[in-house]
C-alpha cells in the first residue's frame, strides 16, 4: 500500500533512460524503491475496484516510502485528477 499521485514527464527523460507522455500508463517510484534494475517492470495499482497496469519509468523524490507517480492517463484510470491522490494497494507483476 502507498500513496498514489500524478505527474506529467513532460519532455524529461526519466531515470530509466527514455522519454514518454502523460497518455502513456507509466509511473516513477519512490526513491527507497527504486533502482535501475526495476526499470521497465510492470506494477498493478488497485483502488476502489479498479485496477490499472502501469511500467516503472523514473523515480520521483517527492513522494513518501512505497508511494507511486502514476501518468496522468493511468491516474484518470483509477479516480479523477481533482482527487490529486489517495492510498492504493499495489504489486509488481
Amino acid at each position: 500500500t502507498g500513496r498514489i499521485t500524478f505527474y506529467d514527464p513532460g519532455s524529461e527523460i526519466g531515470a530509466c533512460g527514455k522519454r514518454y507522455s502523460s497518455n502513456q500508463h507509466i509511473a516513477a517510484l519512490d526513491p527507497t524503491l527504486f533502482t535501475s534494475a526495476r526499470c521497465f517492470k510492470s506494477v498493478r495499482v488497485s483502488y476502489n475496484g479498479k485496477s490499472v497496469d502501469v511500467t516503472i519509468v523514473s523515480v520521483s523524490y517527492g513522494i513518501p516510502s512505497n508511494g507511486l507517480d502514476l501518468s496522468r492517463s493511468a491516474f484518470k484510470e483509477l479516480a479523477p485528477l481533482a482527487l490529486g491522490m489517495f492510498n492504493a494497494t499495489w504489486v509488481w507483476l
